[in-house]
């Protein structure tokens, strides 16, 4: 590893722009993702949460 200067791990020989661009729109589709369960999980809490109120309004 020793010899190689930012620029060359940059450029990696003309190949650079495709390589992180790539890791980079695949940090975004993790991210995506991330967000979208998170949001997922949150209306499935609320959900469930009305779901009990209702119950318990119903069985008294």
């Amino acid at each position: 590893m020793s010899g190689y200067s930012l620029q060359q791990l940059w450029s990696l020989n003309g190949h650079g722009i495709y390589v992180w661009g790539s890791l980079a729109l695949c940090a975004l589709a993790v991210l995506v993702e991330w967000q979208s369960l998170r949001q997922a999980r949150r209306h499935a809490l609320q959900r469930v949460r009305r779901l009990q109120r209702n119950k318990e309004r119903t069985a008294t």
